[in-house]
């Protein structure tokens, strides 16, 4: 008999040992090197690790409702948590109730579970749950994508860590450099791991996100100090978060307010003769040609010049202060900004001189309209986090003309403007340069939080755009090294701004050439025949955000099942969404469908006249004056679905969707509004399709 049958090598004990051995003891008696092919919390194992959440959590909240002091009142919060569709506040809740508020005994139920021995629960479970009594409170930096489930990032409130190593598929598909995220924590061995929702926090001009959350939870009442900040934002997340998006929103109400965005026009009458005058405008090296409009042609102007703020040259760019057009009679300067009209005339004149009058200027307020913030908003917003608003400043350039391609000249025109900026003074620096910044102590942070912005949106741009422009030798000029890291991967496939020969976009959204679907799949899986719970739909949910690596595969696996309920989607919705709407739609359409299909299986039939017939009763029975979703709106949705309990989880997670766009790219009211009613069109035609009718 071979004595080491079934056995397996163990680099903790040293020696062979078997699996049941193995499965008692591993990161518990064992210390599990992160290599083992058999440790379950490695990132090799990212699968096992979501197994066992779903297993632990659905066990912790039956300890709970079971065995907690007070198990009614708890199960009727849990309800009104869930029912309010803030996923926040509800994990919070959980939090707080599981690992922080304690009985009369002095005992969190963590630690009345753990003195019961936690029953029912296995090793793997038991160093689960007691990774999970550290869960904390986190404000994520990230500095590094490494791959489609793992990110390098640092904790900003507790930064004497170090980088902890985030293992979360969700947050490496939509993270890039500096993205700096909200919410909770924990830490197993070798790695970090989220629990919950996560927050964005941006917005906050050029205050740090540390600096700016900290502010808030001051102006809350809150602590400073752990470990009561802990047990404080476990009952205090939700409104910290509101908070956030209130200051946000009223720093860029100021910016709306503050900046100088007026159209102006300045009129002047030629007093001589039109070649002798256009004669003196040319003899200026800063003025070049332009072309004219339409409406500037049908109002009877002739012609149009540039002038631009710095003579053209290899390194700086040629930056504009102005147009003018053009007519017999009379020329119009035109430009945006009052101090920039004011200049403009003020150079324009020195060079014509009595050549021409002055007739006058207008000035068009051109500021897009801000909706009003309630009193209740305001008073979330510290003070503090108001000072140094954030200025609109509109540059113009002007590429150099040749017969390099132009992709080429847009990027040696874009590395030209950002090594000017370098040097030229800015409204945010308090009229200093970059490089001025660098060197003052006082302005240096605020420069790196400029710059940490800077490289987020580019990235994001990246991201979109399939390119891979960086700021590396900005940084590197200006002695800021220590915000170089390693760009995140491109996801795969075509890009939607990229095009064909012919013109037409191609790319991974609902317009790009579907793939032949795959004949031998088996048929999807019926649903339960009753309706699914909550607790199932938020697993459901999750287990579907996480079972691909990319969203195009998620994609291309509804390809090859057959459906074509996308490019049916995109009909049914036409011109009430507009492109970068829908392929934004697109990956929460995905999650929602693979809730209730298995991943592998041929899609089941969705009818596209029914689905259309379906979306227009959800969206007409909707009130469209909303500013987007309400809780009792999405109450009513659910209600009328024929799964309740998933339509409220798909709304939270919808609602996390939404919070997680960058604010200059997050859907309008009225489009979330759209979205909605298309994904309760879709939870309906799949329960038509997949659960048994009752006879």
């Amino acid at each position: 008999m071979n004595p080491t049958k079934g056995k397996r090598p163990c680099p903790a004990a040293g020696r062979e040992i078997t699996p049941a051995e193995c499965g008692d003891a591993r990161n518990s008696r064992l210390a599990c090197p992160v290599e083992c092919p058999f440790n379950p919390f490695s990132p090799a194992n990212y699968e096992r690790i979501l197994e066992l959440e779903d297993k632990l959590d659905l066990a912790t909240l039956d300890w709970m409702r079971l065995h907690s002091t007070d198990a009614a009142a708890f199960a009727r919060d849990l309800h009104r948590f869930e029912s309010s569709f803030d996923v926040v506040a509800g994990h919070s809740f959980v939090v707080f109730r599981t690992f922080h508020r304690r009985d009369a005994d002095g005992l969190t139920e963590a630690e009345r579970w753990e003195r019961a021995g936690f029953p029912g629960l296995n090793n793997d479970q038991r160093v689960l749950f007691r990774a999970k009594s550290g869960t904390h409170a986190c404000l994520f930096e990230v500095h590094r994508v490494i791959d489609d489930c793992q990110v390098e990032a640092v904790d900003l409130l507790d930064p004497a860590a170090g980088t902890v190593l985030l293992v979360d598929r969700s947050l490496a598909n939509r993270a890039v450099r500096f993205t700096t995220l909200l919410g909770w924590g924990y830490r197993l061995p070798h790695i970090g791991r989220i629990s919950g929702a996560l927050s964005c926090v941006e917005g906050i001009g050029p205050f740090s996100a540390a600096e700016a959350v900290m502010e808030i939870v001051r102006h809350l009442g809150g602590p400073t100090t752990r470990p009561e900040l802990d047990r404080w934002f476990a009952e205090n997340m939700a409104p910290v978060c509101e908070a956030i998006r209130a200051t946000a929103a009223v720093r860029h109400r100021d910016m709306m307010q503050g900046s100088d965005l007026r159209e102006a026009k300045a009129l002047y009458e030629l007093r001589r003769p039109y070649g002798e005058c256009l004669h003196r405008l040319e003899s200026h090296p800063a003025v070049d040609e332009a072309e004219l409009t339409d409406g500037e042609r049908s109002e009877g102007f002739a012609d149009a010049r540039e002038w631009f703020e710095t003579l053209p040259s290899d390194v700086e760019p040629s930056l504009l202060l102005g147009r003018i057009v053009l007519g017999q009679s009379h020329w119009r300067l035109e430009c945006i900004g009052g101090k920039r009209i004011a200049e403009f005339r003020r150079q324009f004149e020195s060079l014509m001189g009595p050549l021409v009058r002055f007739s006058g200027e207008r000035l068009d307020d051109t500021i897009p309209s801000v909706d009003p913030l309630s009193e209740k908003t305001v008073a979330l917003v510290p003070p503090r986090l108001l000072e140094n608003p954030d200025r609109i400043e509109i540059t113009a350039s002007r590429i150099a003309p040749g017969d390099t391609d132009p992709d080429e000249s847009l990027a040696m025109e874009e590395k030209r403007l950002r090594l000017a900026f370098i040097d030229r003074p800015a409204t945010a620096l308090d009229g200093k340069s970059a490089r001025e910044a660098s060197r003052d102590p006082a302005l240096r942070p605020r420069l790196v939080e400029l710059l940490k912005n800077q490289i987020r949106t580019l990235d994001l741009e990246n991201r979109r755009r399939g390119t891979g422009h960086d700021l590396d030798d900005i940084l590197r000029e200006l002695g800021l090294g220590e915000l170089i890291f390693p760009p995140p991967p491109l996801p795969a496939g075509d890009f939607s701004d990229d095009g064909d020969d012919d013109g037409e976009s191609s790319g991974s959204g609902a317009h790009a050439e579907r793939r032949e679907a795959d004949t031998d799949r088996p048929a999807a899986p019926p649903l339960p025949a009753e309706p699914l719970t909550f607790a199932e739909s938020q697993k459901r949910l999750n287990r579907a955000m996480e079972a691909f690596r990319t969203p195009d595969k998620a994609e291309d696996d509804m390809d090859a099942s057959g459906t074509a309920v996308l490019d049916d989607l995109n009909d049914v919705i036409g011109d009430l969404l507009d492109d970068d709407e829908f392929e934004q739609l697109v990956p929460i359409v995905i999650s929602v469908w693979y809730g209730l299909v298995a991943p592998g299986s041929a899609a089941p039939e969705i009818d596209a006249d029914r689905l259309a017939d379906v979306f227009d009763r959800e969206y007409d029975a909707m009130d469209q004056t909303l500013d987007g979703p309400t809780p009792r709106l999405i109450e009513d949705l659910a209600l009328r679905s024929p799964q309740p309990d998933y339509g409220r989880m798909c709304a939270v997670y919808f609602a996390a969707a939404m919070d997680g766009f960058p604010r200059k790219r997050r859907p309008l009211p009225d489009a979330q509004l759209v979205m909605l009613a298309a994904l309760f069109a879709v939870i309906e035609r799949l329960d038509a399709a997949l659960r048994p009718k009752r006879i």
